[in-house]
């Protein structure tokens, strides 16, 4: 798996930051009821509590993001704390480290 981080979407509210993210798989995966290749996401990143919420998701049948569209969801999620050693974690350093 791979996941890449639009920097230049990254909108900063008060202490949270929304990014649009890419994850690529390199087999199919199964999520929500279709098999996938790919899902772009749009999380939040609360910089003080260190947590995460999904605001938005798209899955593909390929990779990148391309191919036939799949599924998608618009509801937010409840806030997660992030895990130390996880690629949110890494993601959070990214845009949350002075």
């Amino acid at each position: 798996m791979r996941k890449f981080v639009d920097l230049e979407t990254g909108r900063r509210t008060g202490s949270v930051v929304r990014v649009a993210e890419l994850m690529d798989f390199q087999r199919w995966l199964p999520f929500s009821g279709v098999h996938v290749l790919s899902i772009r996401w749009v999380n939040d990143y609360d910089c003080v509590h260190r947590q995460t919420r999904v605001v938005s998701y798209e899955a593909f049948g390929e990779p990148m993001g391309r191919g036939v569209f799949k599924i998608a969801g618009d509801e937010s999620v409840d806030w997660a704390p992030i895990p130390a050693g996880s690629l949110a974690s890494n993601v959070w350093d990214l845009l949350c480290r002075p």
